[in-house]
């Protein structure tokens, strides 16, 4: 019976250097297909590919959601005899959820490796591609609202040309500072498309994404917004009172 070799991805985790060739190289993965049956994936690369005699142990794919403990068991890797730059990957069967694909040490017919940018990819286990819900927020804004209790008010709305119908609700995200990473604030149902948060810092650079969400948990990549609260000096007040009056979209940086 074929060994079944995890490979983990993961924080912590520490890559030989032998695995990557130079970020210069051409070789990528070009597209995954998902089989009808659920249980391959056919990988595409832009140049035909060599694979080791233990090729199953080049492949490892996660859930991209939770990588560090849902490593999918590939059981075969092979060439494609017709086609050298395609390679079957028979795997457990695949979930309708976001996966992402590793690909360890294939190098093309040169004998250059594979990058490390261009060494993963991610794909839906349905067979769709992995764009998130399909259902992107539009038109995001956030508004400076309110002198005494710092808050902003953000509104969004939904592209017309998904099926709103698919929708669970929304998520908004917030981060301080142009380097702060983003932390879920709330999620709310398909009916609500605005929020206010408050008791924010004055003179601070805020950053907002709000993000689409399908029933079966599938997150889009979501609109960014950036707000830069006005200071308590003179030009802070001179700020706030423009914002009072709804005048304070100057303050607004649409991103993405």
């Amino acid at each position: 019976p074929t060994e079944r070799s995890d490979i983990l991805i993961g924080k912590g985790l520490t890559l030989v250097s032998d695995l990557y060739g130079a970020a210069t190289n051409e070789l990528k993965i070009l597209k995954v297909t998902v089989a009808p049956d659920k249980k391959a994936v056919e990988l595409e690369f832009s140049k035909s590919v060599v694979l080791e005699e233990n090729a199953t142990q080049q492949i490892a794919i996660v859930e991209t959601a939770s990588p560090a403990d849902s490593s999918l068991k590939v059981t075969s890797v092979l060439a494609n005899k017709s086609d050298d730059k395609k390679v079957l990957v028979v795997v457990d069967e695949l979930k309708p959820v976001s996966y992402t694909l590793l690909a360890l040490r294939i190098k093309d017919k040169e004998g250059n490796l594979i990058s490390e940018a261009n060494s993963t990819i991610e794909f839906m286990g349905s067979g769709e591609a992995a764009t998130g819900s399909g259902a992107e927020v539009s038109d995001l804004e956030a508004n400076f609202v309110d002198i005494a209790k710092l808050l902003v008010n953000l509104t969004w709305g939904v592209n017309p040309s998904i099926d709103a119908s698919a929708l669970k609700g929304y998520k908004i995200y917030l981060a301080e500072g142009v380097n702060g990473t983003y932390a879920e604030l709330s999620e709310v149902g398909t009916d609500v498309t605005s929020f206010d948060t408050e008791s924010l810092n004055p003179a601070e650079m805020y950053k907002f994404k709000v993000t689409s969400v399908n029933a079966d948990g599938t997150e889009s990549e979501g609109a960014l917004v950036e707000l830069e609260l006005p200071g308590t000096g003179p030009a802070g007040l001179i700020a706030m009172a423009l914002s009072s009056l709804g005048l304070g979209g100057f303050l607004t940086r649409k991103r993405g």
